[in-house]
């Protein structure tokens, strides 16, 4: 995936930084499709 403002790349299944200017990795979310919904969610609270 990439930023459309500073165009640094991160892998789309875990969010690791593939090239910067970004230097950390963005959260992943845990997708699911259910009941024609797509429902998302953090696999972890953030703090």
């Amino acid at each position: 995936m990439t930023c459309p403002w500073h165009s640094s790349r991160f892998c789309v299944t875990d969010g690791a930084v593939k090239d910067g200017p970004a230097t950390f990795d963005q959260p992943a979310f845990l997708v699911r499709e259910e009941n024609g919904k797509v429902q998302v969610r953090l696999p972890a609270p953030l703090h």
